[in-house]
């Protein structure tokens, strides 16, 4: 449920990265992103593919950093 579940979940995976089990970067952090363009994206994620989930806002984004 990370595309249409709760989205603090996915906000914090473009933000913070992920680490593989090895300690290997899986995927990097994308922090440089401004909330507007974080935003964006993920809400283009969420609504993309067949997916029907909510909009995330600039605001949201702002909160979890």
């Amino acid at each position: 449920q990370l595309v249409n579940g709760d989205p603090q979940a996915l906000i914090d995976l473009v933000l913070q990265g992920k680490a593989s089990s090895n300690g290997a970067q899986a995927m990097p952090a994308f922090a440089f992103l401004d909330n507007r363009e974080a935003a964006e994206i993920l809400t283009y994620i969420r609504s993309a593919w067949g997916n029907s989930a909510s909009s995330i806002s600039s605001t949201q984004i702002e909160t979890l950093r």
